[in-house]
């Protein structure tokens, strides 16, 4: 099996965030998390392996499996994925128990990309 390596960004003195200019390291998904990916959200695994946008769709999945906020915001980063969140789609996030860091930063994606 082979390990899937995400970027993740790290801020000086703080945990992940996408709100400043970042510096990259590494996150590696364990067996255990790349097997449960692969069994229950294959396409979310997909999308991330080959750079593509993610949706609140996967955030929540991610979430449900139990992926630490540092994983969802590395597989966020590492897809370049931007999101204009509703006051809906924020709604369903919380129900689903995303993390409010992993909400307020998606939030600023979209913010980035609307100057």
């Amino acid at each position: 099996m082979q390990t899937l390596v995400l970027s993740l960004i790290f801020l000086a003195g703080s945990p992940a965030s996408l709100k400043d200019p970042p510096k990259v390291a590494a996150i590696v998904l364990t067996p255990q998390e790349e097997k449960r990916m692969q069994q229950f959200a294959p396409m979310t695994l997909k999308k991330i392996e080959k750079g593509k946008p993610l949706d609140v769709y996967d955030i929540r999945l991610m979430t449900r499996m139990g992926l630490a906020d540092e994983i969802i915001l590395a597989a966020i980063a590492k897809t370049n994925s931007t999101f204009y969140l509703t006051s809906s789609d924020i709604k369903e996030l919380r129900q689903g128990g995303v993390s409010q860091k992993v909400i307020e930063d998606m939030n600023e994606t979209g913010k980035h990309n609307y100057k």
